[in-house]
């Protein structure tokens, strides 16, 4: 009859450490089977009116899209998807503004995301922030805009636009602002103008810069540079302007140049 195995020191250590590891992989996956198992989603749908001029939008997980509002009130419209967890969407008025904080508490292995559209009255300022999903302006004015990971991208808008992203693509098309500022970690950062700005700044770490001005227009004081790549001015430039450019990438190209 053949003993059982001794329990040497190795031994011993192996199961006080694998045991509970062994554990935590079952009870994690189990409740991984359960999140995916009671996947659900549901519409919603809040108006009301901002009695401040600033407005403040934060989605955890999730698309967010800004649009305009036809009337004077603020439209929430968005689908929520979750698993254990049901997401919230908070509106907060203080004597700094309106918040609408979309949040997906966090819990073991549960999925979470809400894909929001608002639409906003012209006369507020806008802040809104993603910290994973691709946030969308289409047609508003005074943006302060900003991704951690996701796209951001802005179709049109006047006022002044800042825009920021860690990871992800920055996209501008039709700008009529004359004042932007766009600041980029990992992706590459590009800002199309409708009408000649006085103001640019484009600044990227990691990724391309590009800056694309109405063609036939003034000469402006450029400042272009990259580290690691090419760069090319094709506009008219003159130093003491008061038109400024200015782009600059660590690892990437950098182009300023005239539409068609």
């Amino acid at each position: 009859m053949s003993r059982p195995p001794r329990l040497t020191t190795g031994r011993i250590a192996a199961l006080v450490i694998g045991v509970p590891i062994s554990l935590t992989v079952i009870a994690w996956g189990a409740l991984t089977v359960v999140a995916l198992l009671s996947l659900d989603s549901f519409p919603f749908h809040r108006s009301f009116s901002p009695a401040a001029s600033q407005l403040s939008v934060a989605v955890d997980s999730g698309d967010l899209t800004l649009v305009a509002s036809g009337d004077s009130q603020v439209h929430l419209t968005g689908v929520a998807h979750y698993g254990l967890v049901r997401p919230t969407v908070d509106v907060t008025t203080t004597g700094a503004g309106v918040s609408v904080t979309v949040h997906c508490p966090w819990f073991v292995a549960s999925e979470c995301s809400v894909d929001l559209t608002v639409a906003i009255p012209s006369r507020l300022e806008v802040t809104a922030s993603t910290d994973t999903g691709n946030l969308t302006s289409n047609g508003l004015d005074d943006l302060s805009l900003q991704t951690d990971t996701g796209d951001l991208q802005v179709n049109g808008g006047a006022g002044f636009l800042h825009l920021s992203s860690r990871t992800g693509d920055i996209t501008g098309t039709a700008i009529d602002a004359p004042r932007v500022t766009a600041s980029d970690q990992t992706g590459d950062v590009s800002l199309d103008f409708a009408q000649a700005p006085t103001n640019v700044s484009a600044q990227d770490q990691t990724g391309d810069v590009t800056v694309t001005v109405p063609a036939g227009g003034m000469a402006y004081a450029v400042s272009a540079h990259t580290q690691i790549g090419d760069t090319n001015v094709d506009v008219p430039t003159d130093p003491a302007s008061t038109s400024e450019i200015s782009a600059s990438t660590s690892t990437g190209d950098v182009t300023v140049d005239a539409a068609g």
